[in-house]
């Protein structure tokens, strides 16, 4: 089973306590009906992250009677794709950990998360209209203006 899934469910059932103790309600019945309707799944059983990205092959040039010693000081740490597997799943557990963090509101608990109300700017001047000069001509396609795209500062 993987941390993330693991994590996600944590997270879910302290929602779950944070609900209750601010006087909302759960409703665990709910949760029966939909177990008992739909059963158990067993999820996440041997899940695991597999690394399979296309790579070109890497060359670099080194002196031709280069030493076994001397090549492994000059060439870069081969890494097999269950090692690069590891590491991008250190970072991807990083990655969930931060996001639920905020999620939670963990982090960051006075953010505006909710946006500011912008206003549109105010437009001076004349406003030109682009026309596509390519179809102007043609039977087929009428000619037509695009919206507003620039405005001149010039009254």
């Amino acid at each position: 089973m993987r941390q993330q899934r693991v994590m996600a469910v944590l997270a879910l059932k302290k929602m779950q306590e944070d609900e209750v103790a601010a006087g909302g309600y759960v409703d665990h019945e709910l949760e029966a009906a939909f177990e008992e309707i739909h059963g158990t799944v067993e999820r996440g059983t041997d899940e695991k992250h597999f690394y399979n990205v296309p790579t070109l092959p890497k060359f670099q040039v080194v002196p031709q009677y280069s030493t076994p010693e001397e090549l492994k000081r000059l060439l870069p740490k081969f890494m097999t794709r269950e090692e690069e597997a590891v590491r991008e799943e250190k970072e991807l557990v990083k990655q969930f950990t931060a996001n639920i963090k905020y999620n939670l509101r963990i982090t960051a608990p006075g953010l505006n998360r909710l946006g500011r109300y912008k206003h549109p700017a105010k437009r001076y001047g004349r406003r030109h209209v682009i026309h596509h000069i390519a179809c102007r001509f043609s039977p087929r396609h009428p000619p037509h203006s695009a919206p507003v795209l620039a405005t001149s500062s010039t009254t």
